[in-house]
């Protein structure tokens, strides 16, 4: 009963600091938007999945689906109510920080759980980025729910409870790529915490079962690229925008090498 309570004090806690993050900043009023705002019209408004910046049209794997197809599938249900996807974007950050609570609670007790639930939920990034029209929340809920997921499990599990966490595996996969390299770390814990072999029918229902969820997406992008593309990762990009003065984004000022 105590823990039911002290997580459900977290849930509100969370929740109500992003509902007033929101409301301060002007959310509901002018929110501020990114390219998934806009890959989703163009989605709803038959164009396909793609924006146009510094010139450039992508056309698939700079930004992971799964934000955008839900955003685009809120937009069509409520005729593009931007305040229905902060609301739901509020109730994400409160699950996180329920997550993140129950984790610390399983690892050091009762007061660490109060204590991690608490920081969560008032964290002031985490409140901001509630309020913008951006996957960061997402991210952050799906990654804690594959962590949380095997933490969850009993020992000796079931291939079919690994073909679950599979299952989050692969859908946090479509958020944000970059969870995908957290796949050897999870079967290295579970050989030692849970007693599944990392060569097994139990762990290969974790992997199998994360790769179908997931494929769909490489599946898509390399048949439209017409070369094997297994995921997405900005990181190079930015960085070469950032350093290279003739490229879109780069600070106006000269650097070695290139023409003053």
């Amino acid at each position: 009963m105590r823990l039911s309570r002290s997580l459900c004090a977290v849930f509100l806690v969370a929740l109500v600091a992003r509902l007033v993050a929101q409301a301060m900043v002007g959310a509901y009023a002018s929110p501020e938007t990114w390219e998934y705002e806009t890959i989703a019209d163009n989605l709803l408004a038959g164009r396909g999945y793609v924006y146009d910046t510094g010139g450039i049209t992508y056309t698939s794997a700079v930004s992971s689906p799964l934000y955008v197809l839900l955003t685009a599938a809120l937009y069509l249900a409520t005729e593009h109510n931007h305040a229905v996807l902060l609301i739901l974007q509020a109730l994400f950050g409160a699950i996180t920080a329920v997550l993140a609570a129950w984790l610390a609670g399983q690892m050091f007790g009762q007061d660490a759980l109060v204590l991690a639930g608490l920081l969560t939920a008032v964290d002031p990034a985490l409140a901001l980025y509630a309020a913008k029209l951006h996957p960061l929340t997402l991210d952050a809920l799906s990654f804690l729910a594959v962590v949380c997921a095997c933490v969850a499990l009993p020992l000796r599990p079931r291939a079919t409870l690994l073909a679950g966490v599979g299952a989050l595996l692969g859908l946090a996969a479509l958020t944000r790529t970059t969870v995908l390299s957290l796949a050897p770390f999870l079967l290295l814990w579970l050989s030692h915490y849970k007693a599944v072999r990392v060569i097994s029918w139990p762990a290969a229902a974790l992997i199998v079962t994360a790769a179908v969820v997931y494929s769909p997406w490489p599946a898509r992008n390399s048949l439209l690229l017409g070369q094997f593309v297994p995921g997405s990762s900005e990181s190079t990009e930015w960085l070469w925008r950032g350093t290279n003065a003739a490229a879109t984004g780069a600070p106006s000022r000269s650097w070695p090498g290139s023409a003053a």
